[in-house]
């Protein structure tokens, strides 16, 4: 897999017959011993490496390290990184996915051990956008998640899906204000109707209004969310090709 060879040392990297290594410092395409052979100091050089499957690194590279610095990752099924590296790993940057997923995009942000870390922005083939903190490959934190058709939903996520606190805004201009679970509203929250009715001190359950104190003349007794149609949240894929 293509994260076994970030984690090779460049040396073992030139032991392989099957790569093919370009140091650009000389110009010159050297065979493997002799590009082994002339590996020496920690000098940060910039360097094409490619492998038999396919995969093509082209960057900085620290010699006894790996990628080290800016560079591109031009993966064999189409996916491509191009961004910082730290240590032989994707540290910062954008990944494209290259038609190799249906349901994702781009990432632009932070990475750490080949999974997004920190806060950065995703990008779904079905035209939504998330922006925020992620952990281990997931959405997790505090972030926001549009949706093509103009809804917006702001507040906390648990593992890719919307549970916690937090805001969804619906495309008729309705609001739901409180807890979640499982991306759907669930303990206390409010309910604000475009048209000024609201139902507060309410109460739901896996999206279901239990209980709540309806004002300013809203005599209804559906449940406030039912109408909606609240999007299940996509989980971000727990391993990506890195």
């Amino acid at each position: 897999g293509v994260q076994r060879f970030l984690n090779k040392t460049a040396d073992k990297a030139a032991d392989k017959a099957s790569e093919v290594v370009i140091d650009r410092i000389s110009g010159t395409s050297k065979t493997a011993k002799a590009q082994k052979a002339n590996a020496t100091g920690k000098k940060i050089v910039e360097r094409t490496v490619k492998l038999q499957n396919g995969t093509v690194y082209t960057g900085r590279w620290e010699p006894g390290v790996g990628p080290s610095g800016l560079g591109r990752y031009y993966m064999a099924n189409g996916n491509m990184f191009e961004g910082t590296f730290v240590g032989g790993r994707m540290r910062r940057g954008r990944y494209a996915f290259g038609g190799s997923s249906q349901s994702f995009d781009s990432y632009e942000g932070t990475f750490e051990g080949g999974k997004f870390h920190g806060r950065g922005l995703l990008r779904f083939c079905n035209g939504r956008v998330y922006e925020g903190e992620f952990r281990g490959g997931s959405m997790h934190g505090h972030g926001e998640l549009r949706f093509p058709d103009g809804g917006r939903y702001v507040g906390d996520f648990l593992d890719g899906i919307r549970s916690g606190v937090g805001t969804m805004w619906f495309p008729n201009g309705d609001r739901y204000e409180g807890e979640w679970a499982a991306a759907k509203p669930h303990g206390r929250g409010a309910f604000y109707y475009a048209n000024g009715d609201a139902l507060l001190d309410a109460t739901f359950r896996h999206g279901n209004q239990v209980d709540g104190r309806f004002i300013d003349g809203a005599a209804r007794r559906e449940s406030a969310v039912r109408a909606h149609q609240i999007a299940t949240d996509p989980r971000v894929p727990p391993e990506l090709d890195v």
